[in-house]
């Protein structure tokens, strides 16, 4: 799962950071 959102990050670059904290809070 890690992996996955290290290529969103990857991907989105700096826009990736708010991306991945939503995403966690929204998984959890």
């Amino acid at each position: 799962m890690q992996q996955r959102l290290r290529k969103l990050l990857e991907a989105k670059g700096d826009g990736g950071k708010d991306l991945l904290i939503n995403g966690i809070f929204k998984f959890h």
